[in-house]
């Protein structure tokens, strides 16, 4: 019987939620040249909100980070001061803003509400509209020439990531001074004092000039909570997510 009310339970809640999100929220959305302006004009880091985040946020486990509630609170934490500060926080705060757009029938019709619907109604109940918000599929595949603008005046990156190889490929490509922090594939959160200090040793340690320098970091929701740290110490951080080893497809965002 618990099973069943535990199901059950699930259920209304989501039916609940899809009501709720059914009409699109009309809000100051960044497509992703505007995206890049704002970071680059403000030079601001970036912090990327999706599915996944969402997942983390009301208690579900993902592939790559387990939800915990010093996590969970940590991710509302971030909310809260976007909520009060915006940009002036030190960092833009990017959304899925093709699938909040949608009108809630289209959701249902192309099957995407079980990835969507969290999502769309956290956006509605829990973030200040009034807020700029860029485009979280800038780091899409085929979008290099446009996202690599981000970082063209720095004169030397950290590149936080789980994959050496992605790393040296990094390197490759773009041919800028470049240090490597190796992280966790997942659970990253468990470990994300250590990796903090890591980036900051390596700044300390090769003397860099933080103000030249970002950090771009891949590392699920964990990364969140890390960029907003690394915001507080001064220091230039893109949450980049899967870009460098699994990018989403432009034709996946097609409905």
């Amino acid at each position: 019987m618990m099973i069943i009310a535990t199901k059950l339970k699930r259920v209304v809640r989501y039916v609940f939620r899809y009501v709720v999100s059914l009409v699109p929220e009309k809000i100051h959305a960044l497509n992703y040249k505007e995206t890049i302006d704002v970071i680059s004009e403000n030079k601001l880091s970036l912090i990327r909100w999706g599915d996944g985040e969402t997942s983390v946020l009301i208690g579900y486990d993902i592939a790559y980070e387990v939800s915990t509630p010093e996590l969970r609170q940590k991710m509302w934490d971030i909310i809260k001061i976007y909520n009060n500060k915006g940009i002036q926080a030190g960092f833009l705060m990017a959304m899925p803003l093709k699938y909040l757009f949608l009108n809630g029938l289209t959701l249902l019709n192309q099957r995407l509400c079980k990835y969507w619907v969290h999502t769309r109604y956290l956006f509605k109940t829990s973030f200040n509209k009034n807020n700029k918000y860029g485009d979280a599929f800038l780091f899409s595949e085929g979008m290099n020439k446009h996202y690599e603008k981000i970082w063209e005046d720095a004169s030397q990156i950290i590149f936080v990531h789980s994959d050496l190889n992605s790393y040296k490929k990094f390197c490759s490509t773009y041919h800028k001074k470049t240090y490597f922090v190796k992280i966790p594939a997942k659970n990253c959160f468990n470990k994300y004092e250590e990796i903090e200090m890591e980036i900051i040793d390596v700044i300390q340690d090769n003397k860099l000039d933080a103000q030249k320098t970002y950090v771009l970091i891949s590392a699920g929701p964990a990364a969140k909570v890390i960029t907003f740290d690394l915001v507080l110490k001064g220091i230039t951080c893109i949450d980049t997510g899967h870009c460098w080893d699994e990018p989403l497809s432009r034709d996946s965002l097609l409905v």
